[in-house]
């Protein structure tokens, strides 16, 4: 018995054993792996998509055309992170998140791109995200959205207008909202760069070049709170340099529009940026 055994052929019997046990461990241990990576029943049988309400069956059919990749693999191995940029390839995809539901079923979570406004370019209209992703051609009937108009230039849905006018437009457009605060209905964007806000109550609102559009929105906003019928008395506010802001009067302007020759008696009104006080200027 081991009793009997010398001390050396006792460690040596017990060093065997630890050998066979580790080595029968391992041959367990890739057996069950064999078994868990290639067993039928484990593959992918259901892949369930949540959000996507409010997309077209056209866009609904191709996000599930792009999801189906992941059926008939192995649930452990499934290509769930190309699948994923595949599905953020797609125009109307913000976020995808993926939960595994034991043993063969993937649930993939679907953030969707939501309009924010509408993008004119030339003669094509399209549906735009508060990041400045161009979604799809703009759809009938469509809710009540304000109008970015810019120059021709490329646009790819799917893609980032990187232009830094379209900063500041999405900048304008979120933060330009404050009770009694009229819509901004539309914004233009001239061939030199120049950003001017057609208001919904009838006020235009030079906004100049893209710089200190945060000043600029602050004294859109004080001048509203001071006096929220400012577009009865103004029809242009010129925010170009927000150290000094001027408006042209609405009388003044329509004679300026309806009589050419009137033109040169139209008045300025310059406004004060610190205590919303206003003079006429000949």
């Amino acid at each position: 018995m081991m009793a009997d055994l010398p001390p050396k052929s006792y460690r040596s019997t017990a060093q065997k054993r630890r050998r066979v046990v580790g080595l029968l461990s391992l041959l367990l241990f890739i057996e069950v792996a064999c078994a868990l990576f290639t067993s039928p029943y484990l593959r992918v049988r259901n892949v369930a998509l949540k959000g996507l309400s409010g997309l077209s069956p056209q866009e609904i059919a191709q996000t599930q055309q792009t999801a189906a990749k992941l059926l008939r693999h192995n649930w452990f191995l499934a290509p769930t992170s190309s699948v994923r940029r595949a599905l953020h390839n797609l125009p109307w995809v913000r976020s995808v998140h993926i939960v595994r539901h034991f043993p063969h079923t993937l649930q993939l979570v679907i953030g969707t791109r939501q309009p924010f406004c509408r993008l004119v370019v030339g003669l094509t209209t399209y549906e735009m995200d508060d990041e400045g992703v161009p979604i799809r051609l703009a759809r009938s009937p469509l809710p009540t959205l304000p109008t970015v108009r810019l120059p021709q230039e490329a646009v790819v849905c799917g893609r980032p207008l990187d232009d830094i006018e379209i900063g500041a437009l999405l900048t304008i457009l979120k933060q330009s909202r404050i009770e009694n605060h009229p819509a901004i209905a539309d914004v233009e964007v001239d061939s030199e760069r120049n950003i001017c806000l057609n208001m919904s109550d009838g006020m235009r609102v030079l906004f100049g070049q893209a710089e200190e559009i945060e000043k600029k929105i602050a004294l859109l906003n004080r001048i509203y709170e001071l006096q929220p019928n400012v577009a009865k008395l103004l029809s242009v506010v010129n925010l170009t340099c927000p150290s000094h802001p001027a408006g042209i009067p609405r009388v003044a302007y329509l004679k300026a529009t309806s009589q050419p020759e009137a033109s040169s008696t139209a008045h300025s009104i310059l406004l004060s940026p610190r205590n919303g006080r206003s003079k006429i200027q000949g």
